[in-house]
Formats: structure tokens, sequence, C-alpha cells
């Protein structure tokens, strides 16, 4: 399934990332760059919770039985879009609920990567176990660009993930 081999490449960024990570001083994770900039584990932070919050949606969504458009031509324009933005050097807002990690300082790297490492394998359950008739369906809303198919939603979170790793690469150099 196209799905599950996107979640595999995206869990082999994730590992790679984290390994990166844990050769670093964990104080130099906890840096906060310029005013406003979040530090290393706080972009990581805002990366698990964009997932962990992307599938909750989607959870309930479908725990109602919703009516569900297909996704077509105007879904695969949203996500083309979304893809572009992402990969553009435009800077925009974070949706609210993926910036909530208080201080920099009570974040681990341990404590953050035991949790994302966890959520993709909720992630990876769940779309195991979804009706394959739900897979191309209009499911999953991005705060930006509306409604989007499973796929595209992990999409998303390959190009988000890609985006917010040259941040951290960038404030550790």
């Amino acid at each position: 399934m196209e799905i599950l081999a996107e979640l595999d490449l995206l869990d082999a960024s994730l590992e790679a990332m984290m390994l990166e990570l844990e050769a670093r001083d964990p104080q130099e994770l906890n840096v906060i760059g310029q005013s406003e900039q979040w530090s290393p584990l706080e972009v990581c932070m805002h990366v698990y919770l964009s997932e962990k919050l992307s599938l909750a949606y989607v959870e309930k969504k479908l725990s109602f039985s919703p009516s569900l458009t297909k996704a077509g031509i105007v879904a695969w324009i949203r996500h083309l879009t979304l893809q572009w933005y992402l990969k553009s050097s435009f800077k925009f807002s974070a949706p609210q609920g993926t910036t909530v990690f208080g201080e920099a300082s009570g974040l681990s790297l341990d404590k953050i990567k035991g949790d994302w490492f966890q959520e993709r394998q909720v992630i990876r359950k769940f779309l195991n176990n979804v009706p394959g008739m739900m897979l191309d369906k209009e499911i999953y809303r991005h705060p930006i660009v509306g409604r989007l198919s499973l796929l595209q939603m992990i999409k998303f979170f390959k190009v988000h993930f890609e985006r917010h790793l040259k941040q951290i690469k960038k404030r550790l150099n």
C-alpha cells in the first residue's frame, strides 16, 4: 500500500534525525536563537504535535460516520499548493495547539522521541485498520488548504517534517 510506504520513508527520516540530535549536547537542543525562534526541541515538538493532532482530527471525524467526498482534482490542487508553500521560504504562523510546549528547558529529546515514535505506531495501526474505501476520501482538514485524503495527509507530514528539519539543522550550525 502506497500510504504505508510513505509512512516507512517518514519513519526512516525521523530515525535519522533522532540519531543526529542524540549526538548533540542536550543543552544545544534547548537554545533559542533570535527572538521568536523556536529551539530545535521546540521545532521537534511542533512537528510531533502537528502529526498527533492531525490523526486525532481524522479519528474524531470518522467516529460519527460522516458523508465524505472523494478526493479529486480540487484536493490534488490543494495538496500541490500546500507542498509548494511548505517548500518555499514563506513564513507563516503555526496553527493553535501545535505550539503549546511551555518552557524549552522542560523539553527533553528522550521524551519527545519516545512520544513521537509511539505516535507513529498509532498512525501505522490506524492506517492498517482504516477501511480501504476511506483512503481516497477527503477526511483530513489541513488548517491552511482544507480537505485532503489520508495519503495527502501523510505526504503533508513528510514535507512538513523536511521543512522543519532544515530549520533544526540551520539552528544547530
